[in-house]
């Protein structure tokens, strides 16, 4: 491949579905501008996209962790589906490892952590307390961003920024009060997680 093809690595995790944050559906769109390394004549088709369901996620017939290889017109992207696991020793942790070591990609897109500067850096502060522990306390994006940083590779947020989100989902007629009960959700979703 030239040098000027650009190599993704998406680490994302295969429990979240629509059903449980209905408005991610506009995800799918920010990751096709990310993925797009240079202009094209390619517009993205959302009605192509389907939503996760818990029956689609029943027919899946791989369980993650796994890699899943996407190569187009000399682009290659490189999926990393991740289950929530801890420590060093899990598979998706190793399958990180390997997906890193034998595609060596240029960038890094990492699901789950805030894209604004002030959380990168909140990220770079809590990697010396998970690296200490053997990241048994830390999830896969942590440790993405661990690897990625030890092996000289850039690393971006896969998710929107919140001030974006917030001026799409109004643009898409959701109201203050959705929103609001929305990131509640989320919240709460979050907290149950960790407990």
């Amino acid at each position: 491949m030239s040098s000027g093809n650009k190599w993704f690595l998406f680490l994302q995790s295969t429990k979240r579905t629509l059903h449980e944050w209905p408005m991610l559906r506009i995800l799918p769109v920010i990751f096709i501008g990310i993925a797009c390394s240079t202009p094209s004549r390619f517009i993205a088709n959302k009605s192509l996209v389907k939503p996760w369901t818990e029956k689609l996620s029943q027919s899946a017939k791989a369980d993650a962790p796994y890699i899943a290889k996407f190569q187009k017109h000399g682009k290659l992207l490189i999926y990393v589906a991740a289950a929530h696991q801890y420590g060093t020793d899990s598979p998706t942790f190793k399958t990180f490892e390997h997906a890193i070591s034998l595609y060596k990609p240029q960038v890094v897109v990492i699901e789950g952590v805030a894209a604004d500067h002030h959380a990168r850096q909140v990220v770079l502060d809590r990697l010396v307390q998970c690296e200490a522990i053997s990241f048994r306390d830390c999830g896969e994006n942590l440790y993405s961003i661990y690897v990625a940083n030890r092996e000289g590779i850039a690393w971006v947020s896969g998710e929107p920024e919140e001030g974006l989100l917030r001026k799409s989902l109004v643009k898409q007629g959701y109201n203050k009060s959705d929103i609001a009960f929305f990131y509640d959700d989320l919240f709460e979703l979050h907290k149950r997680r960790h407990q």
